[in-house]
């Protein structure tokens, strides 16, 4: 791309866009230009789940929501039948691309996401390009919310960030969950028009029945169009053999015995004391964990209860894991480095946080039906939600989890 100005004199000051913004500048007689408008193409969805999957692996971000908050911007461009997204998804103005970029919000992450040589501007019709500014952008805001706020957000927050940018998505995380969204954005924004432009471009989500919908209303509708997606997507994602990148090596499949799942489900219905008095059975879950023999059962212990497990499952690769890793806090297993793309038995699932305090929640995985995943886990309520928090089977949205691991060193 070439940033041209002619002159009077029969010559144009010429920039060559290198990637970032930058790039070689001088003149050239104007009658020597020629313009050309490039026709963005139709991509079929299995190039796209691989340039999904090579961006996702290089920034250490998650398949699956990627490919999910692609299908939920593409929209109708995602033709299904057809096997691809649709070369209407490029606009001349406006959001673009099966991300939906705003070419001025492209032009301003160009110039630092990634190593160099950075994007050019007219990379955006590009749907290997757009897939990677997706990832670094979504890396870039699991940095900023761990950082603000303590924990992973879920993938209903990380979209949040595509969606307002980071530093609107930072205040509207910051917020509270019964404020309208509407509100919320007049903090951030000085004209009441563009608030008034957001809400009314964006109705279908910002809103409900005409009203604004709350922080957290808008939370649930994201949540629900990820769930939608993540159902959706199950089948591109059956392959990984087909397009994952060779270099980041194979992910984890499913299959094979897991003996850690066999005593995971003898432990059932172990449960916290009520009182001062602890359930040693739960104390001896914490000691993998570094906590003293005695430890009360009133701290938090899910991921205390993976790691006794496979530290008890009689699987040397298991146990390994467990000597190495033996965190007490849920988000740390995600550090494991087989990546499973979806639930499958026998996997470690990490949840989203569900309170301040914690960095997620996480279990293993016993099965999945109709876009639910049925965790096996400790120091989780059982259907009902009432009594002491023990060892059970709970059903959680695919859309709460952050990832999914197999066991491995």
């Amino acid at each position: 791309m070439v940033d041209r100005q002619d002159q009077a004199d029969g010559w144009s000051s010429v920039r060559i866009d290198g990637g970032g913004g930058n790039g070689p500048k001088g003149f050239v007689r104007t009658e020597y230009l020629l313009e050309k408008t490039l026709a963005p193409q139709d991509v079929k969805l299995t190039d796209f789940v691989s340039f999904v999957a090579q961006a996702a692996v290089a920034a250490n971000v998650d398949v699956a929501y990627l490919l999910a908050l692609a299908r939920i911007e593409s929209g109708s461009a995602w033709d299904r039948t057809a096997g691809v997204i649709r070369a209407s998804i490029y606009k001349d103005t406006g959001a673009t691309g099966p991300f939906q970029f705003l070419a001025s919000t492209w032009n301003d992450l160009s110039k630092t996401a990634g190593d160099p040589p950075y994007l050019r501007a007219v990379d955006i019709i590009d749907a290997r390009a757009q897939a990677f500014m997706a990832a670094q952008l979504a890396d870039d805001a699991i940095n900023r919310h761990q950082k603000n706020f303590g924990g992973l957000p879920s993938p209903a927050e990380l979209y949040l960030y595509h969606f307002f940018g980071w530093p609107a998505a930072l205040k509207v995380m910051g917020g509270k969950g019964d404020q309208a969204i509407d509100s919320l954005l007049a903090t951030i924004y000085d004209k009441p028009d563009r608030v008034t432009s957001i809400m009314n471009g964006n109705a279908s989500l910002l809103k409900a029945d005409g009203k604004p919908r709350t922080r957290d209303g808008v939370l649930d509708e994201v949540a629900r169009r990820l769930f939608d997606a993540y159902t959706a997507n199950a089948p591109l994602l059956a392959k990984p053999e087909d397009w994952w990148p060779a270099a980041a090596g194979s992910p984890a499949s499913s299959g094979g015995p897991t003996p850690w799942l066999s005593i995971a489900e003898k432990e059932v219905g172990q449960s916290e004391v009520p009182g001062a008095a602890s359930n040693p059975r739960i104390s001896a879950y914490l000691t993998t964990v570094g906590f003293a023999a005695n430890q009360s059962d009133e701290t938090a212990w899910c991921a205390a209860f993976v790691c006794w497990c496979l530290e008890n499952s009689g699987d040397a690769t298991a146990i390994a894991t467990a000597k190495k890793y033996r965190s007490s806090f849920a988000a740390d297993w995600l550090k494991l480095p087989k990546v499973v793309l979806e639930p499958t038995a026998g996997a470690i699932g990490v949840t989203k946080p569900y309170s301040t305090d914690t960095t997620g929640h996480v279990g293993f995985v016993k099965s999945t039906k109709d876009g639910q995943v049925v965790l096996l886990a400790g120091n989780q309520k059982p259907a009902g939600g009432t009594g002491p928090d023990q060892v059970c089977e709970k059903v959680f949205p695919r859309s709460d989890f952050v990832g999914f691991r197999w066991i491995g060193t």
